[in-house]
């Protein structure tokens, strides 16, 4: 089968490493148990940070009126009257500080308040490093260096240890630093990108996830390139589909494949000045993105870049989909629905550090990715992987999961596919 700008795609079941790899996000049977999500749902209207600083601020506001405003009433008989209400409004007050709390921890799914634990202790030991000064050098010495050996080991552990690993020393850890570093010994210098318009097979207008899944596959597999599907709606209102490629290249040296590890560190550290960004929005433009509403669908770094441009501003961006993405840390605008698809066990997606926010614009689905005995964690990070979590995020009921989903899918599933665009970026 012919690919994008020519290039020969793989047939439909390619061996990987002594398995069988699927090439299609369409999998015949699937079931949809085993997903967890949190976010999204409607009736959420504060994120875990805001019911965090209204029970501080309630409790604030206990100790003024028992410790101060007691002393200011001039009056015996009002102190008096007022001090005989105390002890039921002091209760009351705890009452509704322990329900927030109660409601806080209970919205959370497991997986969530392992992730959002580890971060806030990760965070705790970055911002407050005299919290390690408390303990005997000797003592730290051992930790760090079990620490990094521990997560080493981590990649090769069954189940979700990998990812937790990442996310807590990710989290510790000043990202920016250590760019600053490597760019001082001549690694991860980004450079200009440029682009070309190439020749696009038509194809069907996409309905799910799944089909979404498939395509993007597809584009990961042509390299360097972005494809732009443009959708009209009966109302005459035109939507943009853009389907954003993962990280193609490790190395450290900046090469000619933009798609790799230099632009991954400048999305996470510096997204304004990425070249690939810079780039894509200017082929976005020339596909008329101007006068559209966009919807980003990225896997791994392509997820980044998603999130980023909607927080950039530009475009009218009407949804994004992250699949297999560290996303965390990126201030997606609150009226952008965001739906991100990640495997607990795959390290990639707490890279940054950051778990995803609780907000009812952006919901988080997960699932343990099943491993052969002995494979690394970094398998659950491999498209072909998220390709049966797909089909079952189109299945799933989850509220706030299941709302997202049709808030995106539904701008376009009713519509005509008019035009289909690709794009190839080179530096």
């Amino acid at each position: 089968m012919e690919g994008f700008g020519g290039e020969s795609m793989p047939s439909r079941n390619t061996k990987t490493r002594g398995r069988t790899a699927q090439t299609s996000c369409q999998p015949d049977r699937v079931a949809v148990a085993g997903l967890v999500g949190y976010g999204g749902d409607p009736a959420v209207v504060a994120s875990r940070a805001e019911i965090d600083r209204v029970a501080g601020q309630l409790g604030a506001v206990g100790d003024e009126l028992f410790g101060r405003i007691l002393h200011l009433l001039p009056n015996p008989i009002e102190r008096a009257q007022v001090d005989a209400a105390l002890p039921s409004i002091e209760y009351r007050i705890h009452k509704t500080r322990l329900a927030l709390a109660f409601a806080a921890e209970n919205y959370f799914s497991a997986d969530a308040k392992v992730a959002h634990s580890l971060e806030a202790v990760g965070h705790a030991l970055r911002d407050h490093p005299w919290l390690l000064r408390l303990l005997p050098q000797v003592t730290l010495d051992q930790i760090r260096t079990g620490g990094f050996v521990a997560f080493g080991l981590a990649q090769f552990a069954p189940g979700d240890f990998g990812s937790q690993s990442t996310l807590l020393l990710a989290s510790s850890t000043d990202l920016g630093k250590v760019a600053d570093s490597a760019q001082n010994l001549g690694a991860l210098k980004d450079k200009k990108v440029g682009y070309r318009l190439l020749p696009t097979l038509q194809r069907q207008p996409v309905k799910t996830l799944s089909e979404i899944g498939s395509r993007l596959y597809e584009v990961n597999e042509a390299k360097k390139q972005i494809r732009v599907e443009t959708y009209l709606a009966g109302n005459g209102q035109r939507t943009l589909l853009v389907y954003l490629p993962g990280t193609q290249s490790l190395s450290p040296i900046a090469g000619e494949n933009p798609f790799d590890a230099t632009t991954d560190i400048a999305l996470v550290t510096d997204p304004k000045h990425s070249q690939l960004l810079k780039a894509i929005t200017s082929a976005l433009d020339q596909a008329g993105a101007k006068d559209s509403n966009v919807i980003f669908a990225g896997y791994s770094l392509g997820g980044i870049a998603a999130a980023q441009l909607a927080a950039q501003g530009g475009f009218d961006v009407s949804g994004v989909i992250t699949i297999g993405s560290p996303v965390g840390q990126v201030h997606v605008p609150a009226g952008v629905p965001v739906l991100s698809i990640q495997h607990s066990n795959d390290p990639v997606p707490a890279a940054t550090g950051e778990s995803n926010p609780l907000t009812q614009n952006w919901a988080t689905v997960s699932r343990e990715a099943s491993l052969p005995v002995g494979a690394p964690a970094l398998e659950a990070h491999e498209l072909s992987r998220y390709c049966e979590t797909l089909a079952m995020v189109d299945g799933t009921q989850l509220k706030g999961v299941s709302r997202l989903r049709e808030l995106i899918l539904g701008q376009f599933s009713n519509g005509s596919l008019v035009k289909a665009e690709t794009f190839e970026f080179t530096r």
